[in-house]
């Protein structure tokens, strides 16, 4: 069976690319541009005739009058589609994603029926060397350091799950569960915004009270969420992360939903418990959008907590203020083919007609902010049935990927939304440095 998907290549480089070899066997479309303008970008379509060992594709781009080169390469591994960059030249003064691996290739992944990205930027200090090993997105804050250190964290495309703890519900339907991986697994995978819907049950002791929830679907302990990510950072101490806590349920209340019953003051405590010194405190007077990570990174802090609730109900001036999550939903049916895409043409194209009740919606300025529930599945159809939309319009360098700050999805293992959002933040660190 084949296999279509499309690559973008993003130069971020004050010179021109130029195609000076391409070859391939036993594939339907190995479609690369001749050339590649300085600041420009070029989609390549690739179709594969099968599935067969020795399909392969190979395209060769030189840096202008460098000797900076630049192999895309596309492999069968185990039967599935696999592409990969190599660069030749690192010396140079540049920098590029996917991360340069020492002594392979440097895989650039496959989205079927949607679109990847991999790029060459300038970069104004001393080149990243090239990265041990193959988990480059357990690090990626740490390996694009000189990039991104002086940016604000809210002009950052971050990747991000929806609904981030129901990898754990014990007896799932099929709409309750959006997650497999843990958040270990989330963590290693590049995820850095987190989606916590927070349950409270009195009846346990202190260490069970608070739990992670889908709607009423109960899942794993908040404490042993923490205790992953406080495991995680002691391994990978450059990585910084966003907990958003938000549709609080108190199981002993009536009004399980009632914000006002929910114990914020005993949960505060148990955050700082099991966070400890990784939990970040905003300087006295300073807007939480303008933090930059080497604000984070004087400090032991990694991880910013909000709590999605009006401070008339509770505050904290520790934590970051609410984080406005932008949804899809309102009056509008969702449950459409088009549904992602229309969803980013009213929030970032500000197009009336795909908004609920034909009301645009304005991208929040000057704050950190979710497009929440990219879940991007078919109608009728459980989560677990992806579509390639998302992929297709937050690609690595696309316009929407450039609007958008985090971006929340289902099962994020399987789309590119963390190679996609990183490759565009390193575009937009680039570019704000160079």
């Amino acid at each position: 069976m084949s296999e279509k998907g499309r690559l973008n290549l993003v130069n971020g480089t004050n010179q021109s690319w130029q195609l000076t070899s391409s070859s391939s066997t036993k594939l339907k479309t190995w479609d690369f541009p001749q050339t590649i303008a300085a600041g420009a970008q070029g989609m390549c379509t690739i179709e594969t005739e099968g599935t067969s060992s020795d399909t392969r594709g190979d395209a060769t781009y030189t840096l202008g009058d460098t000797l900076f080169t630049i192999l895309i390469q596309l492999v069968m591994q185990d039967g599935k589609v696999t592409l990969q960059a190599s660069w030749n030249g690192t010396e140079a003064d540049y920098v590029v994603f996917p991360p340069a691996m020492a002594e392979v290739p440097s895989a650039i992944g496959w989205s079927k029926d949607g679109t990847v990205a991999a790029g060459v930027f300038t970069l104004s200090t001393a080149p990243i060397p090239p990265v041990a090993g193959t988990g480059w997105t357990s690090d990626w804050f740490g390996i694009y350091g000189r990039c991104l250190a002086a940016q604000k964290l809210s002009a950052l495309t971050i990747p991000g799950t929806h609904d981030s703890g129901s990898y754990g519900i014990s007896k799932p339907n099929k709409f309750t569960k959006t997650q497999d991986l843990d958040f270990n697994g989330q963590l290693s995978a590049g995820v850095r915004y987190f989606d916590m819907r927070i349950g409270y049950q009195p009846e346990y002791d202190d260490a069970n009270r608070f739990i992670l929830v889908h709607d009423f679907a109960k899942s794993v302990t908040l404490l042993d969420a923490l205790g992953q990510i406080t495991s995680f950072l002691a391994q990978h101490a450059a990585e910084i992360l966003i907990l958003d806590f938000h549709r609080f349920t108190n199981f002993a209340s009536d009004q399980p939903d009632d914000d006002s019953n929910f114990p914020y003051a005993e949960l505060t405590y148990w955050i700082g418990k099991g966070l400890g010194p990784l939990a970040y405190a905003i300087p006295s007077g300073r807007n939480a959008a303008d933090v930059t990570l080497n604000d984070i990174y004087a400090t032991s802090g990694r991880v910013l907590v909000s709590f999605n609730v009006d401070a008339s109900v509770y505050s904290n001036a520790a934590y970051i203020p609410p984080i406005t999550q932008v949804w899809q939903g309102g009056d509008k049916d969702w449950n459409t083919p088009d549904a992602v895409p229309k969803f980013f043409s009213c929030v970032l194209g500000q197009v009336t007609e795909d908004c609920p009740g034909q009301k645009p919606v304005a991208i929040p300025q000057n704050q950190i902010w979710a497009m929440m529930a990219a879940i991007n599945f078919p109608p009728l159809q459980p989560p677990e049935v992806l579509s390639p939309d998302l992929d297709n319009l937050v690609y690595g360098g696309s316009e929407w990927s450039q609007e958008c700050n985090a971006i929340a999805t289902d099962f994020i293992e399987q789309t590119a939304l963390v190679s996609n959002s990183v490759c565009t933040s390193v575009m937009k660190g680039t570019t704000l440095s160079s």
